[in-house]
């Protein structure tokens, strides 16, 4: 839970000290503006919380559902609709003409100007995908299609959907291990029409990393835009060079608001890896304090930690199945065709999917679950079943 709390905080004060610091020619504030925005999140906050509402409630990736949701989210947030620019023409879209083809709205919009967007708002799909790296990478993918024609921005949202992944799991990761980790998957796992150009970028990185090269040389070879080449290589650096200090999350934060460039998109991306890294213990007690949004990521925090505490504990499913009622089904094909019982007469619920079914008989439940939930990621995918169940 605590790298769950310091991932999504860390993206939102990202956001929240980025957005009022972008370069003039995208934001035109002065410092008295600065102050008395600093602590406001704006759209990305509001697309990520959207995205992982949508997850927690379908219990797999929807396109339907996340634009759904997101679209929800847009028209109940009046004061910051401002902040979505040409995002606006797509989400009214979703709106007004449901697409059959959901990404049929970003193909007709040239976003190019936001393009890099996409991968500051995924945070949630690590967290909730936890282990599950190929379903992560591919919902990664489609949720970015969703605003962005670019296959670069859906590239480099996977990129930083990885870049999460990794420290989520390996903590004790070195920076250098975290980045010659990230240029292999740039190498092998990314979409072939533009892994050469982000291997190269993250080699550059790497190479800058290892002879500790003053971090203003690599800003200035890769650039600090909105381009998903600049701002995705350059937040994975700020949260790797942050990493070498006692005061991880504070230097990762700093390195990102001297950028000069996208500070918000950069300051999203490197603070959400970087409290991952080292959890919401980590972010000094000056930087808790009073900001927009914060008592909604707690709660989503709480929300995808139970999720997933549930899903992959090892004696989760089954140990629910303490006082299964019947003999047939029994515990161990229940929990094999990823479902819970929950202790309310034989009434089931699946992690996946979130379908409840009751009123069981002899027979095979996986059968069942596929007649009444086909949509189901694990009737999909047999594949998505836990390595942690077992027969009983």
């Amino acid at each position: 839970m605590d790298q769950y709390k310091g991932c999504l905080l860390g993206a939102l004060i990202g956001e929240c000290i980025g957005t009022p610091l972008r370069r003039p020619t995208s934001c035109h504030m002065n410092l008295a503006g600065v102050r008395s925005k600093v602590s406001t999140y704006w759209e990305k906050f509001l697309i990520t919380h959207a995205y992982a509402k949508s997850l927690l409630d379908t219990g797999f990736f929807s396109m339907e559902n996340a634009a759904r949701q997101c679209s929800q989210t847009f028209y109940h947030n009046h004061t910051k609709r401002q902040a979505f620019g040409e995002l606006t023409t797509i989400i009214a879209s979703w709106k007004h003409s449901p697409q059959k083809d959901w990404t049929a709205a970003a193909m007709t919009v040239r976003n190019r100007g936001t393009e890099c967007n996409a991968a500051t708002w995924i945070t949630a799909f690590p967290l909730y995908f936890y282990n599950r790296t190929e379903q992560m990478s591919f919902s990664v993918d489609r949720v970015a299609r969703l605003t962005h024609s670019s296959n670069e921005a859906a590239a480099g949202a996977q990129l930083q959907a990885y870049a999460i992944s990794l420290v989520l799991k390996n903590p004790q990761l070195t920076e250098l291990e975290f980045l010659s980790a990230l240029v292999e998957y740039s190498n092998k796992s990314l979409p072939e029409c533009v892994r050469e150009k982000f291997y190269t970028r993250m080699m550059i990185v790497l190479d800058y990393a290892q002879r500790a090269e003053p971090k203003e040389k690599l800003f200035k070879a890769i650039g600090v835009g909105t381009s998903p080449l600049e701002a995705v290589p350059v937040a994975v650096y700020c949260a790797a060079i942050g990493r070498r200090s006692s005061y991880s999350f504070e230097s990762t934060l700093h390195a990102t608001m001297l950028t000069g460039g996208c500070t918000d998109a950069i300051g999203i991306m490197a603070c959400a890896i970087a409290g991952a890294w080292s959890g919401f213990s980590s972010i000094p007690a000056d930087l808790v304090g009073n900001w927009d949004g914060q008592e909604q990521v707690y709660a989503l925090a709480e929300e995808l930690g139970n999720y997933v505490s549930k899903l992959h504990n090892p004696d989760g499913p089954l140990s629910t199945f303490a006082n299964w009622p019947h003999l047939l089904p029994s515990a161990g094909a229940m929990a094999r065709t990823g479902l819970y019982y929950t202790g309310s007469d034989d009434t089931v619920k699946c992690h996946y999917c979130r379908f409840t079914m009751s009123n069981w008989t002899p027979g095979d439940p996986y059968n069942d679950h596929q007649k009444f939930n086909r949509n189901c990621i694990f009737v999909k995918d047999c594949t998505a079943t836990p390595a942690y169940v077992h027969a009983a």
